[in-house]
């Protein structure tokens, strides 16, 4: 997982505070980031936020500031499910994964009330499944 760096949070900030959640255009960003660096720095990481979810691309020059969190999510969910998984088979739970749908299936006594709590809180971003041994 490529992680953000300190520029291109403090990009995202800067936009964020100009411009809300307005709309905007890459000469008007461009203009305000200047005074962060060169213009040909701005588009790369205006290009690499787009990316990742962090701004949104309207049309090839206009632009709007996403919300923070699900941003984060859009980058952090598959190291959520991996850890997840890693966790849960060191426990020695038995799991089966399928990770392109980012599922994970407890097999046997399910009955664990934070797991299942857990998995109600993440149901936006992975699917975690109990099927109960019979």
């Amino acid at each position: 997982m490529v992680w953000l760096s300190k520029r291109e949070l403090a990009y995202y900030i800067v936009l964020k505070r100009v411009f809300g959640y307005n709309q905007f255009n890459l000469g008007e960003a461009l203009d305000i980031l200047k005074y962060l660096g060169s213009k040909r720095i701005a588009r790369k990481i205006i290009r690499r936020l787009a990316k990742r979810g962090f701004i949104q691309k309207i049309n090839e020059v206009n632009y709007r500031v996403m919300e923070l969190e699900p941003a984060l999510i859009n980058i952090l969910s598959r190291y959520i499910f991996n850890r997840m998984y890693k966790s849960m088979r060191s426990q020695n739970t038995p799991i089966k994964i399928i990770e392109k749908e980012l599922r994970i299936i407890v097999h046997g006594n399910c009955m664990d009330r934070n797991l299942e709590v857990l998995g109600r809180s993440l149901s936006d971003i992975m699917y975690i499944e109990c099927k109960e041994n019979h």
